[in-house]
């Protein structure tokens, strides 16, 4: 055993020199600082955002109806879609607070230089233009485009970000409206 022990000393001897705990301690000191750095970046990308809708439809007009699991029965309409979306992508489950976010613009769909204007002058950092055939396209059971919009910032890592959770919530509109139908 004693001859175990004294290998492993000259070993540790031989690997710990000077040069090895400096590098050790810078590569600690720099995976700290970015770690500080990319946890601010992403507590504010998480953050719920103030975004624009473009719909020039009845808002409250019903889609259909949808009984989730062991729920009552709601009735689909564009604003309650919107809002379960949104409610979803940022994790925000306080219908005020929601509320409080979405804004329903005065642009209408396919107006790109209005709604651009008007999203920067209100600052929305992702605006979603939904077509007022919505409704008749469902009733349809045609596809609907929707138009999105998104103000690119220079800014690091996550400087796209705006765009990926507008689609995101592009998603969770479909996948409601998936349920919806196959209720």
């Amino acid at each position: 055993m004693n001859h175990l022990a004294n290998i492993t000393k000259k070993e540790l001897k031989e690997l710990l020199t000077p040069g090895t705990i400096v590098s050790i301690v810078m590569v600690v000191v720099l995976f700290s600082c970015l770690g500080t750095m990319m946890s601010g970046q992403s507590e504010d990308v998480a953050a719920p955002k103030e975004i624009g809708i473009v719909y020039g439809g009845e808002l409250d007009g019903e889609l259909t109806h949808y009984t989730p699991p062991g729920g009552d029965t709601v009735v689909v309409t564009p604003r309650w879609l919107i809002s379960n979306a949104y409610s979803s992508t940022y994790g925000v489950t306080d219908p005020s607070a929601v509320a409080n976010h979405i804004h329903f613009m005065t642009a209408s769909y396919g107006q790109g230089d209005a709604i651009v204007s008007e999203m920067k002058s209100n600052n929305y950092e992702y605006v979603l233009s939904i077509p007022t055939e919505l409704k008749a396209n469902f009733d349809a059971s045609k596809q609907t485009e929707l138009s999105t919009y998104f103000v690119y910032k220079q800014g690091g890592l996550f400087s796209s970000v705006s765009s990926s959770t507008g689609t995101l919530m592009i998603d969770g509109m479909s996948t409601l409206l998936s349920y919806a139908t196959e209720a």
